[in-house]
């Protein structure tokens, strides 16, 4: 059975609007939102990795949208946390503000599943109405509600 975008993800894992738009804000709070999630590793350990990422080439894609992403040793399954915000956060000086982050980390051992997901992701967030609909969304569970539908 396809692993489904519902199946990493809920509304613990959801942050709409952040209060300091700037990208190492922005992922150091939905680290947090994964690791009070499971608990997997400590937070910082897994915020330099992604701050680290970053650094060597930004995630974030064009369209509004970013995705961070990681594997580590001390997971089982891919884990997503979701971040949206209507004004957008500088994450990358020629990408333009991102409105969508979609943070993963996926389990070294087990690639498959983490890539499958990081594919699904691509395809979903293609569509423009797709990502209105997301940027739209004014809670977690209506994000939720969104990705049942589309996924």
């Amino acid at each position: 059975m396809a692993l489904r975008l519902l199946d990493i993800t809920d509304e613990h894992l959801i942050r709409i609007s952040f209060p300091v738009k700037e990208r190492d804000a922005v992922l150091a709070d939905l680290v947090g939102l994964m690791v009070a999630a499971q608990p997997f590793e400590e937070k910082d350990a897994v915020l330099k990795r992604f701050k680290e990422r970053e650094e060597v080439m930004s995630t974030a894609i064009g369209y509004s949208l970013a995705i961070p992403h990681i594997v580590s040793d001390r997971i089982e399954a891919p884990v997503l946390a979701i971040g949206i915000d209507k004004e957008g956060i500088p994450f990358d000086a020629s990408s333009g503000p991102v409105k969508l982050v979609f943070m993963f980390v996926g389990p070294a051992q087990k690639r498959e599943p983490y890539l499958e997901a990081l594919v699904r992701v691509s395809k979903l967030l293609k569509v423009e109405r797709n990502r209105d609909a997301l940027i739209s969304a004014a809670s977690p569970e209506q994000v939720m509600s969104i990705i049942r539908e589309l996924d």
